[in-house]
């Protein structure tokens, strides 16, 4: 018996290896993403920080303009600093959406020598039980042809 051999197995392996690419670069770019968010959160954390601490000193006290001042150019700062991790946040988005959209194209070209495999391996299959349903019938036959021959040479004699 003649075994399945996949003439197109290296096509089919560089696939699976672009996948296995491809999800490693969504995985590295959600990392990135992940990050960004943290970035952001840890902003966001620090202006809520300041805030509270500007309500605490404030409410005892005597009110500084200088001190007023710092505090407003800080959370300028901080605030500028949260746009630009906002604008960050949304490019690792969009390098996530460009990376799961290039693992679903490779998922599909995958899936499809895949199936091409499975169709020609049930064509070989299909093909080996004709092959040996013929044989079987070849040797029914001639079993056949040879006993009908004997009977026929036991009666001859």
């Amino acid at each position: 018996m003649a075994a399945f051999k996949f003439r197109l197995e290296p096509i089919l392996k560089l696939r699976k290896l672009r996948q296995e690419q491809q999800e490693r670069k969504v995985a590295q770019r959600v990392a990135l993403l992940v990050r960004a968010r943290d970035q952001l959160a840890a902003v966001d954390q620090q202006i809520e920080q300041h805030y509270e601490s500007i309500r605490q000193t404030d409410l005892v006290g005597t009110l500084s303009p200088d001190r007023l001042i710092g505090d407003r150019r800080y959370l300028n700062h901080l605030h500028v600093v949260r746009h630009t991790e906002m604008q960050s946040l949304a490019g690792a988005q969009k390098l996530v959406d460009e990376a799961k959209l290039e693992l679903a194209e490779a998922k599909k070209q995958t899936d499809i020598m895949e199936k091409l495999k499975e169709r020609t391996r049930e064509r070989f299959m299909a093909e080996l039980r004709r092959k040996e349903t013929l044989a079987l019938d070849d040797v029914a036959t001639s079993k056949y042809a040879w006993r009908r021959q004997m009977g026929d040479e036991d009666t001859d004699a």
